[in-house]
């Protein structure tokens, strides 16, 4: 039997819509810049273009619903309608084609769907052949699916193509000649004809269903005339081939046979009555199959009539006696979420053209859900930081794993202790820097000593050498010799060679503590400087090693002798089996670790902003959306709480298995002499960093030894020179004082009374003019004198700087000297960043390292309020330099 023509109406027609102007006018207004999404815009309006060429095929299907959801997803995002996005968009009626605008995009969804539905409609009606009846049924299917949407979505149709009592005959029609398609497959097939029965009579309710849509529609001038006239033939065509198959099925029951008669009959009705109703010469091929339909039920009829005549002899009842013949809906319509599966429709579609834009509200409720995340993130963080605490906590408390390791080790070597000790990483580390530097050069510190040791030495002796000079001439000349006294004029010069001195005997003292603290590590510091690869250094820690595991026969308790048999291997399984659990725990811990990773950053890349743009007319979405979108994270969730279980088991039997290690008789023996080997090997490295301690202390206060010594050098040497600069000065000036009083002692004949008056002429008493009262009488020139006058160039008044106290500059000689370094106090030199400071020598206990060198005062200025008493006066007690 060949397959029916179908019905496939017209498509609805469009006319051009400017998307441009009205979207970017809101976009700027809402959104901001709507510059971005200039190329959206134009991808937009292109493919509403494609929509408008789109053919009645496959492809043509994939256009028009391309376009379809954008809008959809658009929608979300902006409102087109009369307020906000205001668009036009004009379609015409797909019959009368009569032209609609309106600004709403649910007119433009509600066009393109129905297209949509049509185009599937032509796209069945042309697959509607032997080979391809699937496609035929599917697409039919499809189309039903989509008009039912229409129908239940878009209310107040503003054209009757659209309007709900078209789209429900249409709905009709699709599901009819579904179910036709399905049917002629089972008779291609072979099917049961009962059932080929029950699908015809659904295509025959579907078909009335059609044509009294058709008939309204047709009264509102809206059809073609023939498409009721189709839906009628079609009608009475699948009634009479339900009756039909209905007689085949009832003709294989003997007593059914004249039911079956009676079927036949009324299939020769319903085919005669569609053969005389007209139609339009395109349905010319439904009336051919139709007539020879009948031409073969007619045939059947006169054979089942000849075999009821003969053979079965049954009554044929009435017509209307016979039961209705059973519907089974073989086709329904396909929702329009089914039109595509899996990735297919994502690919179609594509990116979403407007994706980044997402209203306020939609922001609103992703930071909502993102807090959720964040406190759901919070708890499981806290349930995994107090597993892993109780976890330290446990192996902590159990001293695991390093006791493990070392009764492991105990067993495996089958004696009381390692062999052999492991030297401490910082020890060697010690060994190989002492190695590199060497002992402490003490020989250095006395090499700087020496010459400040003479440098002072030549100072004091300058300064006695000067101050003999000077008490030989006072002894000479007595009453007349005018020069200041040495004690007075040197003073300065004294104090400061003594706080020299002093510093100097300190820093010696320093020294020989410094030399003492090595002496005293000496010994551990020779083999530590011998490097961290040397016999010595691993024969000394396994000598200590040695020493403590033999201890006296007195320290041996009778506890200790134990003559239980050997339970090595025991303890050695229960070991194993505690390392197993141990590894277990950790590999527990680890994939916890790596779980709550893996939910972090499943959350932090969580983001259901389009989710909930496409759920935003959604009521309640929060409440349910947010519980199932949360569900996804259960998964790790189930995970960590399972870990926190296991791990609880497994360290309950740890528990217990190292509490049997612990407490059997052989572990206890071996863990005490153990023990005491290793309290021998700290006690070894810690005398090792001690010595390591002191070496580099000693060391450290050498070199700072070194550079005192250098700048207290310095500082011997600028005194020297103010030494040098004032014993010359007086000596010069005793000379000229000595030569004039011998001259003019010699030229008064020894009288003591001439020698008076000639110095009295040294006095500056003078008239309130600044002249002489009397001038001098000069004595005869002598040769070499400077001058007209004797007494000019070495004699100055007798109120002369040696009167005064000498200034805090220092001392400073009559005549011309005038020294080029102005005296500095030792407290001033010393507390400059280039002068050393000199001790507290009544303080100073400690070496250079430990402690600086404080000042020694500075004399007060004359005049100035005396200083306050210090705690301890550091020239109290200054010993005589030796």
């Amino acid at each position: 039997m060949p397959p029916t023509p179908m019905l496939a109406l017209p498509l609805k027609t469009t006319e051009d819509t400017d998307w441009a102007t009205p979207l970017n006018r809101y976009i700027n207004s809402v959104y901001g810049d709507a510059s971005q999404y200039s190329e959206s815009i134009k991808t937009l309006e292109r493919m509403r273009q494609d929509t408008r060429g789109a053919g009645l095929d496959p492809t043509g299907k994939d256009l028009v619903y391309r376009y379809y959801a954008q809008l959809e997803l658009l929608e979300l995002r902006v409102p087109v309608d009369e307020v906000h996005c205001r668009v036009s968009f004009s379609w015409r009626d797909s019959f009368t084609k009569k032209l609609v605008t309106q600004h709403s995009i649910a007119f433009e969804k509600a066009s393109l769907l129905y297209n949509l539905a049509t185009i599937l409609t032509h796209i069945a009606a042309n697959a509607n052949t032997a080979s391809d009846f699937k496609s035929a049924y599917q697409n039919f299917q499809a189309a039903a699916g989509i008009y039912t949407y229409i129908s239940d979505n878009f209310l107040h149709a503003p054209s009757p193509d659209l309007g709900s009592d078209t789209v429900k005959t249409l709905t009709s029609l699709a599901i009819a000649q579904a179910n036709e398609v399905f049917a002629a497959n089972l008779v291609q097939s072979n099917g049961k004809p009962g059932m080929i029965a029950k699908v015809y009579k659904a295509a025959n309710v579907s078909y009335k269903a059609a044509y009294l849509g058709f008939q309204e529609a047709a009264k509102s001038n809206w059809g073609d005339k023939s498409w009721p006239a189709y839906c009628q033939v079609k009608g009475h065509y699948t009634a009479g081939l339900a009756h039909y198959y209905s007689a085949l099925n009832l003709s294989a029951t003997s007593s059914k046979y004249g039911v079956a008669l009676a079927h036949i009959a009324q299939t020769i009705s319903h085919l005669s009555t569609a053969q005389k109703l007209s139609l339009p010469p395109q349905w010319a091929s439904l009336s051919e199959i139709v007539v020879s339909q009948l031409k073969v039920v007619k045939e059947k009829e006169q054979a089942m009539d000849k075999e009821n005549d003969f053979i079965y002899h049954c009554a044929i009842p009435e017509a209307a006696s016979l039961p209705e013949i059973p519907v089974m809906e073989a086709a329904k319509p396909t929702p329009l979420s089914d039109l595509y599966k899996g990735n297919d429709v994502v690919k179609l579609i594509g990116k979403q053209l407007f994706e980044s834009l997402i209203p306020l509200s939609v922001h609103e409720q992703a930071s909502k859900y993102s807090e959720m995340k964040a406190t759901l993130l919070r708890g499981e963080l806290e349930k995994v930081e107090l597993a892993d605490e109780q976890l330290a906590s446990a192996l902590e408390y159990l001293g695991l794993p390093k006791a493990l390791y070392e009764i492991k080790i105990l067993f495996q070597s089958n004696n009381s202790g390692a062999d052999g000790a492991e030297i401490d990483s910082q020890i060697r580390e010690f060994a190989d820097n002492m190695k590199a530097c060497g002992p402490p050069n003490f020989n250095r510190l006395e090499t700087m000593k020496t010459p400040v040791f003479q440098t002072i030495d030549a100072i004091g002796s300058a300064l006695k050498a000067e101050e003999a000079s000077s008490s030989s001439f006072k002894a000479k000349f007595r009453e007349f010799w005018s020069q200041m006294p040495s004690s007075d004029a040197a003073a300065p010069l004294w104090k400061e060679l003594h706080d020299l001195k002093q510093a100097l005997l300190d820093a010696s003292t320093s020294d020989k503590r410094l030399s003492a603290d090595y002496s005293a590590v000496s010994g551990t510091a020779n083999i530590l400087m011998q490097g961290s690869e040397s016999s010595a250094l691993a024969v000394s820690y396994r000598q200590a090693q040695s020493d403590a595991g033999h201890p006296t026969t007195s320290a041996i308790s009778l506890l200790d002798l134990d003559d239980t048999t050997d339970s090595s291997s025991e303890i050695l399984e229960a070991i194993e089996q505690v390392d197993v659990i141990y590894q277990k725990v950790n590999k527990v811990k680890k994939e916890r670790a790596q779980t709550y990773a893996q939910l972090k950053d499943k959350i932090h890349k969580d983001d259901i902003s389009s989710v909930l743009v496409f759920n935003k007319k959604v009521p309640d979405v929060e409440e349910t959306l947010f519980k199932y979108e949360l569900e996804k994270f259960n998964v790790y969730q189930k995970r960590l709480e399972a870990s926190v279980q296991v791990q609880t088991e497994l360290m309950k039997n740890l528990s217990d298995v190292w509490r049997t290690i612990l407490n059997n008789a052989d572990v206890k023996r071996k863990q005490s002499g153990m023990q005491t080997k290793q309290k021998a090997v700290l006690d070894l490295t810690t005398k090792y960093a001690n010595a390591h301690q002191v070496w580099s202390s000693v060391t450290a206060g050498i070199e700072k030894g070194i550079e005192f010594y250098g700048k207290l050098l310095d500082q011997a040497k600028r005194l020297q020179s103010k030494v040098d600069a004032y014993v010359g000065e007086r000596n010069r000036e005793a000379q000229l004082l000595s030569n004039e009083l011998e001259r003019t002692m010699g030229s008064r004949g020894g009288n003591q009374m001439n020698i008076a008056d000639s110095f009295s002429r040294f006095s500056i008493s003078s008239s309130t003019d600044g002249h002489f009262d009397t001038p001098p009488r000069l004595p005869p020139k002598l040769a070499g004198d400077r001058g007209t006058d004797p007494f000019q160039a070495p004699m100055l008044p007798r109120q002369s700087s040696y009167d005064q106290p000498a200034p805090p500059g220092g001392f400073v000689p009559q005549g011309s000297y005038r020294p080029s370094e102005p005296y500095v106090s030792n407290a001033q030199a010393y507390s400059g960043a280039s002068a050393p400071s000199l001790p507290n020598y009544q303080q100073l206990q400690t070496p250079y390292y430990q402690t600086g060198y404080p000042t020694s005062d500075t004399s007060p200025a004359p005049g100035a309020p005396p200083a306050p008493a210090r705690p301890s006066d550091p020239y109290a007690g200054l010993r005589e330099w030796k």
